[in-house]
């Protein structure tokens, strides 16, 4: 029995179709294809994926360019609290007031162990949940003032100018406060520390927002002589 050689790749071999022609190899075994022309052939769309992720607190799902986030109520209470911030010439109040305020809003996350401590828009009504707009660190602080105000009340309008006198300026205002614990004890425990870092936060014991005060004089005459007065 006789066997044939094996080809050698890019030889010649003899054509058996009779005219006892010879032919390259690879041109027979190529017929019909299109040649390489040395360039990559892999496709230049890029391919799509789909991911989910879970961790014990929320569920992330990825589909298409779309990534929904799944929203978590969260354990705590809502407490309005009165702010106070001073700044001196020289300062830059509005950056002052907002350090200060992260400044003291991470030392009850840390030291306070009430990780999600954090300020609610103004007019915030309802449960908190792990997607509701809040202030928790420095980056979800508006840039602008109109922008603070939406979270924080504050009643002067010059609240955030230029500094020009030597005594400085105290900027009081009010705020809605997220806490996982008790926001008063919290605040008393705190307070002593909040006000040596330059950031007084105070419980409110009327616990609205916008209040105003009035001073009034209970037993006063309804009319005085002006002479008495001047005495």
């Amino acid at each position: 029995m006789s066997v044939s050689p094996r080809p050698v790749e890019g030889g010649e071999k003899e054509d058996k179709r009779g005219d006892g022609k010879k032919v390259n190899i690879t041109d027979y075994c190529d017929k019909g294809k299109k040649k390489s022309d040395g360039k990559s052939t892999k496709s230049s769309t890029p391919s799509t994926t789909t991911s989910t992720s879970r961790t014990s607190s929320s569920y992330a799902e990825a589909a298409g360019n779309e990534v929904i986030i799944q929203d978590r109520k969260l354990q705590g209470v809502t407490a309005v609290v009165t702010i106070i911030v001073k700044v001196v010439k020289g300062d830059d109040p509005k950056k002052k007031f907002t350090d200060k305020i992260i400044e003291g809003l991470k030392f009850i996350q840390e030291t306070g162990e009430d990780k999600e401590a954090s300020v609610l828009l103004i007019n915030h009504e309802g449960g908190v949940t792990s997607n509701t707009k809040r202030i928790k660190k420095k980056s979800d602080f508006p840039n602008s003032i109109m922008g603070i105000r939406k979270y924080i009340s504050v009643s002067s309008d010059v609240a955030f100018n230029k500094v020009s006198n030597s005594s400085g300026r105290s900027i009081k205002c009010s705020a809605r406060l997220f806490f996982s614990s008790d926001p008063k004890k919290l605040l008393a425990d705190a307070g002593a520390d909040l006000r040596g870092m330059g950031v007084g936060i105070f419980y409110k014991e009327l616990q609205v927002v916008e209040t105003e005060n009035d001073n009034v004089l209970l037993g006063a005459p309804m009319t005085m002589d002006p002479n008495e007065v001047q005495k």
